[in-house]
C-alpha cells in the first residue's frame, strides 16, 4: 500500500520557488506535481529546473502538468490545434530530458467541446503518445466534467502500457456524485493522483473533509488498483478557482494564515485521508 503525501507547489500562495519547497518538505511531504510551463516563471523561475531543485530539498517531482489552456484546439483541425499538439509533443521531449516520468494532460478544458470532431482529438493523441514512447515519458490523462469522455479515452489507451489515468477526487465528486466505479474500472491504469475535496457542486480545491467526498470508499477503492504513487494534494487556499477561470477581473486576497501553518494543515489532512483505511 502507498504511503508516501504530495503537494502541487501552486498552493495559494505567492513565494520564491525555494521558499515552498523548503517549506513544503520540512512539514513532511515527500512529492511534488509541479506546472509543466512558463505561466509561474516569475516566482518559480524555470519549471525545467524543477525536478532538480525538488531533489535539493529531499523531494521527488513525481508529475507534472501541461498546461491546459486552449487544449480544446486539440479537437479541431486547425491552425490553432496545430500549435497546441506541438506543445504538448515539446512537453513531452522537455519532460523526457529533465527526467519527469509522467506528465498530466486535460483532454480539454472545462467541459466538453461542441461541435468538434472526437477522430480529430484522437488522431493528436496519438502523436502525443508518439513522442512519450521515445522519449520515455507516461502521459496520465485527468478526468473532468465528463465522466463518460474520460471512459472512452482511456478505453481507447487501454493497451498503451504508458498513457493511463490522473484521476482527480474534486472533478469525480462533480461528475459522478462521488462514486468511485472510475478508478474500479480503470484499477491497473492508474497513473497520478489530484486529492482534494469540494460540496459536490462545484470544483472548489479544498483539503481533505472539508467537502463531500467519501475519503474512506476512495480509500477502498485506491487500495484495490495498482497505484503506488502519492496522494498528490491540490488544494489551494485562498485562491479561488472558479473566479480566476470566469472573472478577468479576479484579485488575489491573501488571508491571516501563513503558508506554513497552510501546509501544515494540508499535510495532517493528507495524513486523515490515509488513517481513513485504518477504520
Amino acid at each position: 500500500m502507498m504511503n508516501k503525501c504530495g503537494l502541487y507547489t501552486w498552493f495559494g500562495y505567492i513565494l520564491p520557488i525555494e521558499d515552498k519547497l523548503k517549506m513544503i518538505s520540512d512539514v513532511g511531504f515527500e512529492t511534488i506535481c509541479t506546472w509543466w510551463g512558463d505561466d509561474f516563471d516569475e516566482t518559480d523561475g524555470d519549471y525545467r529546473d524543477h525536478a532538480e531543485l525538488a531533489s535539493k530539498y529531499g523531494l521527488y517531482l513525481e508529475h507534472s502538468h501541461i498546461p491546459y489552456y486552449g487544449c480544446d484546439k486539440l479537437w479541431t483541425d486547425t491552425l490553432d490545434g496545430e500549435e497546441i499538439l506541438k506543445m504538448h509533443i515539446n512537453s513531452v521531449k522537455t519532460a523526457g530530458v529533465c527526467s519527469v516520468p509522467t506528465l498530466v494532460m486535460h483532454p480539454h478544458e472545462r467541459v466538453m467541446p461542441q461541435g468538434t470532431k472526437y477522430e480529430l482529438f484522437c488522431d493528436n493523441l496519438q502523436r502525443i503518445l508518439e513522442q512519450c514512447d521515445k522519449s520515455g515519458v507516461n502521459i496520465a490523462l485527468e478526468n473532468l466534467s465528463d465522466d463518460g469522455l474520460i471512459r472512452k479515452v482511456q478505453d481507447m489507451v487501454r493497451d498503451v502500457p504508458f498513457a493511463g489515468l490522473c484521476f482527480d477526487s474534486g472533478h469525480n465528486n462533480v461528475a459522478t456524485d462521488g462514486n468511485f466505479s472510475l478508478l474500479d474500472d480503470y484499477d491497473n491504469k492508474v497513473f497520478a493522483l489530484h486529492i482534494h475535496d469540494n460540496n459536490g457542486l462545484k470544483d472548489e480545491h479544498v483539503m481533505p473533509f472539508e467537502g463531500n467526498v467519501d475519503w474512506t470508499g476512495f480509500m477502498q477503492s485506491i487500495d484495490n488498483t495498482n497505484f503506488s504513487g502519492s496522494l498528490m494534494l491540490e488544494c489551494c487556499y485562498p485562491f479561488d478557482f472558479d473566479k480566476f477561470e470566469d472573472d478577468p477581473d479576479y484579485v488575489f486576497v491573501p488571508t491571516d494564515m501563513t503558508a506554513i501553518e497552510y501546509l501544515q494543515k494540508a499535510k495532517s489532512a493528507c495524513d486523515r485521508v490515509y488513517e481513513t483505511l485504518k477504520k
